[in-house]
């Protein structure tokens, strides 16, 4: 479940920061740049978030409370006091001790390995399989983020959203390719009906 919140999360939210201009261009109007950076930071945690959103709920499922307590209590005490540290900066200070959930990550492995028999390597193969296909789509974007196709008064609509499709469909194609193996056959399934679906709403000539 975490590949498949991963999946979800990354194309979904790594466009939007990718996009960042342009979406709060579209949203807000202009004067919104220095927040660009921002909406970066959120996205970026938000997706660790999803990857790590069924972590508890494992060791909650397997009777494991007290573990699950414990994960809690620490990300609390550890956003408070990166909280008190970075509040100096401000804003971004702010933004940065959203990281203490994944700054946790490592007690998270240590606690899933121990009660719910995860293999940590195996999780680490899955996170980065999660993340990598989108790496080539990122470096696409904002190389084109340079040009004047970007810059246009009407680039919400006449850039991000053409390209945005693209890349949406560019990055589930890899994570497809490199997903594993068992996760590809249980959503075979899925992926066929959607096909079927999708063929039998197509126009005939």
């Amino acid at each position: 479940m975490s590949f498949i919140a991963g999946v979800a999360a990354v194309p979904i939210l790594g466009l939007t920061a990718a996009f960042g201009p342009q979406v709060l261009g579209f949203l807000f109007g202009p004067g919104w740049g220095p927040s660009v950076g921002y909406l970066a930071v959120l996205s970026a945690v938000g997706i660790f978030t999803s990857i790590m959103y069924f972590d508890r709920t494992a060791l909650l499922a397997t009777g494991n409370v007290r573990p699950m307590v414990w994960i809690v209590v620490l990300q609390n005490l550890l956003s408070v006091l990166m909280l008190l540290l970075l509040l100096p900066l401000g804003m971004i200070g702010v933004l940065l001790a959203q990281w203490a959930r994944v700054l946790t990550w490592p007690v998270r492995l240590a606690l899933l390995s121990k009660y719910v028999a995860l293999n940590p390597r195996r999780y680490i193969v899955l996170v980065i399989r999660v993340l990598l296909p989108f790496v080539p789509v990122l470096i696409v974007i904002v190389l084109l983020q340079q040009t004047t196709w970007a810059q246009s008064d009407v680039a919400f609509v006449a850039f991000a959203l053409p390209l945005g499709s693209v890349a949406f469909v560019a990055y589930g194609a890899i994570a497809w390719a490199w997903a594993p193996q068992d996760i590809r056959a249980g959503l075979s399934p899925v992926a066929e009906r959607v096909r079927r679906v999708w063929k039998r709403k197509r126009p005939r000539d």
